[in-house]
């Protein structure tokens, strides 16, 4: 014989199992979504100029989207740039270049040649040129792609360690 469950306890305990659901839902709803910031490449090459951005500002734990070389291909010669997540090529064809001491430092993925018909393409090219990274680099997700490690550039996945 099974026994009896007063009513009082069974409401306690679908009270108690609604209110870690609602816990959880308040968590994720409070944690900040990386906005979008797209090159735009109208001032320079240089990725901290703000006005190569859209919005005019420089990136920092963002999105990052990058579609476009002209009028200019993105660079990072100095410095360390930290998106969240990087995406060159996604609908179109985007570059970006990290040379001299210039460091690419992006915690989420990284996504080369994103869409069918995409292309993008990431160059490291230097002994002092790093691109580091926290999670998954895929090269040709669903278009072209292209990882060029040159004159001893280093890649490597620090901040995922």
């Amino acid at each position: 014989m099974r026994p009896r469950t007063t009513p009082g306890r069974r409401s306690v305990r679908r009270v108690l199992l609604g209110c870690s659901a609602l816990a959880g839902c308040a968590i994720t709803t409070l944690t900040p979504a990386a906005a979008d910031t797209e090159w735009t490449g109208a001032t320079s090459m240089d990725w901290f100029t703000a006005s190569n951005w859209n919005p005019n500002t420089v990136p920092s734990f963002d999105n990052v989207i990058i579609e476009t070389a002209t009028p200019y291909a993105a660079a990072i010669t100095a410095g360390t740039a930290d998106p969240v997540g990087l995406f060159i090529g996604r609908n179109a064809t985007g570059t970006l270049t990290v040379s001299g001491s210039g460091t690419l430092a992006n915690t989420g993925e990284t996504r080369l040649g994103v869409n069918a018909g995409a292309s993008g393409s990431l160059t490291v090219d230097g002994p002092h040129a790093l691109f580091s990274h926290g999670s998954t680099v895929y090269v040709g997700y669903g278009g072209t792609g292209t990882l060029n490690v040159i004159r001893g550039g280093v890649v490597d996945n620090a901040l995922n360690s």
